[in-house]
């Protein structure tokens, strides 16, 4: 027998039977059927809520991180700006600088000189 069937097909196949000696059994599993369902469905909901509150809680962690991180954000962001604009000064003051070293050197009619560890000094050449 399927268990699976629609209302009337369910309805034939019981008359069917010949189960009529147990129609009080019957009539009683017939009408604790909806109670138990009933139960089953509270139970779920209580359940349903439980979780409800649960993930409520989770989300309301995840959007304090979320604050978290967006204040980090803005912050590295604010620092990045602040390195950028002095990135830029010094590139500035570098240009300044190897144009006076070059002005310099015209000035004094100097060559490059680079010495056994490393450093470059000026030295005024003599023309010969």
């Amino acid at each position: 027998m399927h268990l699976l069937l629609k209302g009337d097909e369910l309805i034939s196949r019981v008359l069917s039977l010949d189960i009529w000696k147990y129609r009080g059994t019957l009539l009683i599993v017939c009408a604790l059927a909806p109670i138990g369902a009933f139960l089953y469905q509270w139970r779920r909901t209580d359940k349903v809520k439980e979780e409800k509150g649960r993930l409520e809680q989770e989300c309301e962690k995840v959007k304090l991180q979320l604050d978290d991180v967006q204040k980090e954000n803005a912050t590295l962001q604010q620092a990045c700006k602040t390195l950028t604009q002095e990135f830029e000064e010094v590139k500035q003051d570098k240009g300044k600088l190897e144009q006076e070293y070059c002005q310099l050197r015209q000035e004094l009619g100097a060559t490059d000189h680079v010495t056994q560890n490393g450093w470059t000094r000026m030295r005024k050449s003599t023309g010969n």
